[in-house]
Parts: C-alpha cells; sequence; structure tokens
C-alpha cells in the first residue's frame, strides 16, 4: 500500500542522515488479515526490494498474518522439547537426583521455554491438548513410567501429576491469563496495554467455520472457572493480595465470602418474655440429632420406634398393609402360599410358574418350584415344617 511505502522511505531517509542504513535481507513485511500490497513480488525500496511473508519471528514469538498463535506455538513446543532432550544426561537419567529436584529443574528450565509469552495466546483447545500430551511426556520420563507401565498398572495421569505437583496445561495457561490480567488492570488508563485489553470489538455474529479464538474469550473462562463474575473482575485486580489468591487457585467464594446479614435494630427486636416457650432448638451432637429424627409407628398396638420418615412408611407396608397379619404373616390371594416375609411375598408374585396349577410344590411348607429336582432338594434339606399336605 502507498501508506507502508511512504513510511518504509521515511524511515529509510531519517536512517541515512543518522549514518544508518536498512539491511533489506532481514527485513520484512507481514500483513495481518489483509491482502499483500503488491502481491508476491515484495515491496520496492531504495536498494532492493523487500520481501512479503506469512509469518515472521520477533523477540521469541511468532506472528502470523491471519493473527493466529499455531505457528509460535509449535515452535515453542519444539524449542521446549530440545531444551528437555539436552538435559537428559545431566538431570533427567541420573538415580542420584531426587524426583523433587528434577521437577524444580522442569518447572524453572522447560515450562519457561514452553510458556513464554502465553499471557496473550488466543490459544485453542486441539493446541491445548497436545501441549498437554507433550508435558505428559517429559513427567513419564522425568517419574521413570513408561506407557507400558502405565497401562498394566493402570496409572492415571493426574496421579502422575500428584506426583509431581503440577497442574495440567489447561490451569497454567488460567493461571498466567489472570496473572497478567491483574497486572495489566492495575495500570492506569494512560498506558498502551491497558487500553489494547479494553479496546473495541466489532459488534456482530462471527463465522462458525474456521473461526480464531480470542484474548478476550480465554480471559472469561478463566474467571469463569474461579467462579469471578465478569463485571466484578476489574474491581477486584486492585486488591493484589486477593487476587493472587485467585490466581493460585482459590475459588472467588473462599477469597470474598459472602458478608453475614445484617442484624435487626434493637427497636424491632421481639422481646424474650414475648417470644413463644416451645422453640426448637438445634441438637447439640449428632446421637441427639438421630433421637431426633426417630418417629414412632401409631398403630393399635405396635409402638415400633422407626429411624426416619422412610423407615415409618416400609414398617407400616410390611406389617399393617390392608389383608395381612403383622402377627401371622402373609397369604398370596392367587394361592396358598404363605409367608411371614413382606419380600419372599413380592418374589413369590413376580414368578408366573409359582401360580401354575400343575407347579412343584413342598408337601410341608406348600411352597412352589420350577421343576422336581429342587423341590426335592429343599424338601430334604432346606424344609423342616411338619407336613401340612391332606
Amino acid at each position: 500500500m502507498e501508506n507502508q511505502l511512504h513510511a518504509i522511505n521515511s524511515y529509510q531517509r531519517y536512517a541515512k542522515a543518522a549514518g544508518q542504513q536498512l539491511n533489506i535481507k532481514k527485513t520484512k513485511s507481514l500483513t495481518i488479515e489483509g491482502p499483500r500490497s503488491h502481491g508476491n513480488q515484495g515491496i520496492p525500496v531504495e536498494g532492493g526490494i523487500i520481501e512479503e511473508v506469512d509469518h515472521f519471528p520477533y523477540l521469541g514469538s511468532e506472528f502470523q498474518s491471519n493473527g493466529g498463535v499455531d505457528t509460535g506455538i509449535k515452535s515453542r513446543m519444539n524449542k521446549a522439547r530440545g531444551a528437555f532432550s539436552r538435559r537428559w544426561n545431566t538431570v533427567w537419567g541420573v538415580r542420584e537426583i531426587s524426583l523433587a529436584t528434577k521437577c524444580k529443574v522442569n518447572n524453572a528450565c522447560i515450562l519457561p521455554v514452553l510458556l513464554y509469552s502465553s499471557e496473550t495466546w488466543p490459544i485453542s483447545r486441539p493446541l491445548i491438548k497436545k501441549m498437554d500430551q507433550q508435558q505428559m511426556s517429559w513427567l513419564r520420563r522425568i517419574t521413570g513410567i513408561t506407557r507400558m507401565k502405565q497401562r498394566t498398572h493402570r496409572i492415571k495421569d493426574i496421579e502422575i501429576r500428584r506426583m509431581c505437583k503440577m497442574d495440567d496445561m489447561q490451569e497454567m495457561l488460567h493461571q498466567r491469563v489472570l496473572r497478567w490480567a491483574g497486572h495489566v488492570a492495575r495500570m492506569p488508563n494512560s498506558r498502551l496495554p491497558k487500553m489494547t485489553l479494553f479496546a473495541w470489538w466489532p459488534e456482530g455474529i462471527r463465522s462458525s467455520k474456521n473461526s480464531m479464538a480470542r484474548h478476550k474469550f480465554r480471559l472469561s473462562e478463566a474467571l469463569k472457572n474461579r467462579g469471578v463474575p465478569e463485571v466484578l473482575w476489574l474491581q477486584l485486580a486492585q486488591n493484589r493480595g486477593a487476587w493472587r489468591r485467585l490466581v493460585k487457585g482459590k475459588h472467588y467464594e473462599e477469597v470474598f465470602p459472602k458478608p453475614p446479614p445484617p442484624k435487626a435494630p434493637a427497636s424491632m427486636r421481639i422481646p424474650a418474655a414475648a417470644q413463644p416457650a416451645q422453640i426448637m432448638r438445634r441438637p447439640a451432637s449428632a446421637q441427639e440429632a438421630r433421637a431426633q429424627q426417630q418417629l414412632v409407628c401409631q398403630f393399635p398396638g405396635c409402638g415400633q420406634i422407626c429411624k426416619g420418615k422412610l423407615g415409618l412408611t416400609r414398617h407400616t407396608q410390611m406389617k399393617h398393609t390392608e389383608g395381612t397379619k403383622a402377627s401371622e404373616g402373609f397369604q398370596c390371594e392367587r394361592c396358598p402360599y404363605f409367608t411371614k416375609s413382606q419380600k419372599a411375598l413380592t418374589e413369590h408374585a413376580r414368578n408366573p410358574i409359582s401360580h401354575t396349577p400343575n407347579a412343584f410344590i413342598c408337601p410341608k411348607c406348600l411352597a412352589h418350584f420350577p421343576n422336581r429336582p429342587t423341590r426335592n432338594k429343599h424338601a430334604a434339606e432346606s424344609c423342616h415344617k411338619p407336613s401340612t399336605a391332606q
């Protein structure tokens, strides 16, 4: 574009007046989310042509023409992988070094290489999953747990992280995003980082296809993970100590507990003499609480003490249902089967063979069986009642 070409020529003119020279080979042109100014031919300037590229490394970060960070994150992963491999013979593979020391070396030398400038990454979930896989491969090598051993002994990834006292990659990114957001929130309004963070976003609906993540969405996700309301986080970040506790994993309700309800003024309080005499007080112990929950059966002549409403309901259904006698037992309505257990009567009613006229019946207790061997075995071993057969 003409403005870009004019800016480069002006810079080259002022640099020449100061005794400096523009290095054409090291200078590149990168256009973010826009067409290239001169196509693929480059930008012609005095002394050569400036190449137009799709991505360019600058100060340890990788800038892309589409505004993404995929290339930069992959570059970070490759650099961290190389830093981890170079320390195999000196740290990771040495048995005399304890696991705690190896984890400290990993936190001090490997993670900073991997997570450099991650505070402002508009990263997507597939990339987070790849970083998690890379981190787990390092932790397995540090702890000496191979994939075969992990599958054989059914060791979960969370247990390996617990051994190394490390969080997953999602939690690490949340901590860095919240730490950077709190630092920017405490800046003056004239600072460029704060002006950029609270810049205006165009309204409208984004395309569902190939839509890239934004730092704004990552910050909202981190605040939601901590339970912080989005309308209050800017005010809460002014308290440096409380915000630091949020960054380290505390929930919003733990850091900022709800205040107790205000007490009524003395003029509106009820005097002790005017209060009712019988007031349910809180039980002093768990044993007293269980005693208060006990209920007594009101059936005439019963007086059974039950634990709770559910126990009283079951007792009433089993002992005092219509058509049965608690002292004698339960009689089947379809056949002469008799039992003292409600559960046995229910199982008997569900079995269609029990009510058939040709079923195998025990002559002593009138129990029904699906076949002759089962009835004979019952009569010889289990049944001890006197014969009631005619």
